[in-house]
């Protein structure tokens, strides 16, 4: 049986920090989704349904990220 890689979404309004830690994740075997604030969070989510988020709490506005969490 071939296991599943685990599916992270990783969520961020910084570009550079998405792909560095894209890049970081997928060399160390995991499946990666990003999104770029909250409400692209929320689709993604409902849609790919993540093992884990990783989610940054201050995007457009202080407190988006605790909006959506």
């Amino acid at each position: 049986m071939i296991a599943r890689k685990k599916k992270i979404l990783l969520v961020d309004d910084d570009p550079d920090f998405l792909e560095i830690n894209k890049t970081t994740l997928c060399d160390n075997g995991y499946e990666v989704i990003v999104a770029h604030s909250g409400q692209e969070c929320l689709e993604r989510a409902r849609a790919d349904r993540p093992d884990l988020i990783l989610l940054d709490v201050m995007m457009a506005t202080r407190n988006e990220g605790f909006d959506v969490a």
